[in-house]
């Protein structure tokens, strides 16, 4: 899908030099997302660096500075490392790079009630953190891409669908809701853990300055799922984890249903694009469907009964 940068054992050694890694014992390619990534090892660390295949130097300044700001902050994601210049954006073929620790663990796959309720209080302890200025307002995933999905000559029942979502979502969001610094892609592969246990949230590629209760409409349609039907239970356990830190508002319980259909959304339209417009894939041309399910299911449960099985 990405166009990904082959990097040769000659341009490794180069950056292990800028770095000041020293003797690279191993690397490799790293499959999946739209950067190219290489496990980098030496005798006594383990790195990942990153070639930005669709980032400008800026965008990727933004990325590493929130990275630093949040370490500072003592919030587990990854720590980015600058190279021997104290610079941490540097370029290869005019596409941005930067380096950072690689976190031991894998990616959450079936999480229990008390992982689920730990990933709350992370979130809220995101939300806590004051949001730097330079954080981009306009919300990135997926909604960005509305309009080259709708300008397609796809003939598909989806587009009408997804037009007729985004009006009932539009005409119901509230201006009042609360904002901050906000990931946007809270989904198993960019939660770490390790033994059953929470080691991170990474990969900030989305963040923005947004509604804070869309990070728990994310989580909740990317991982609350069973059958494209959000588990209630599993929904309690991340609310109350995240009230543990930061307690809702009125607004935002009010709105949260909304929130988790405007996250199907917003994915479904990333699949949709991906998957039948820039890189067609038969395979995975009903990748989308599974994010109109989970809406549509939330559509039609009513925000009356979302509040009450989530909140009474």
């Amino acid at each position: 899908m990405a166009h990904y940068t082959i990097l040769t054992s000659k341009e490794i050694t180069k950056f292990a030099n800028v770095y000041s890694l020293g003797k690279i014992i191993k690397f490799y390619p790293m499959t999946g997302g739209y950067s190219t990534n290489y496990f980098i090892q030496n005798k006594t660390q383990k790195y990942i660096l990153t070639i930005c295949e669709e980032k400008t130097r800026q965008q990727t300044l933004t990325l590493t500075n929130l990275l630093i700001y949040l370490h500072k902050h003592h919030f587990q994601t990854n720590q980015v490392i600058s190279s021997k210049d104290h610079e941490y954006v540097l370029e290869h073929n005019g596409k941005p790079v930067y380096l950072k620790k690689f976190l031991e663990g894998e990616i959450v796959k079936r999480p229990t009630i008390q992982f689920i309720e730990h990933l709350g209080t992370r979130i809220a302890q995101l939300h806590d953190i004051p949001c730097p200025d330079n954080i981009p307002t306009a919300f990135p995933y997926g909604l960005s891409y509305f309009d080259e999905v709708i300008s397609s000559d796809i003939d598909h029942l989806y587009i009408e669908w997804l037009k007729n979502k985004l009006e009932y979502i539009e005409a119901l969001i509230p201006d009042q809701l609360p904002t901050g610094l906000v990931h946007g892609d809270i989904f198993p592969d960019n939660i770490i853990q390790k033994n059953g246990n929470l080691v991170a949230i990474i990969d900030f590629e989305e963040v923005s300055n947004s509604p804070l209760i869309f990070d728990l409409g994310m989580a909740i349609t990317g991982l609350l799922t069973i059958d494209n039907k959000v588990d209630m239970s599993y929904l309690k356990a991340l609310i109350k984890g995240y009230q543990k830190v930061k307690s809702l508002t009125p607004i935002e319980k009010k709105f949260l249903n909304l929130f988790c259909i405007y996250a199907a959304v917003t994915t479904s339209i990333w699949r949709f694009l991906y998957f039948h417009i820039r890189f067609p894939n038969p395979e995975k041309s009903t990748h989308h469907q599974q994010m109109v399910d989970i809406a549509d299911k939330l559509y039609e449960m009513g925000n009356s009964k979302f509040m009450s099985n989530v909140f009474d």
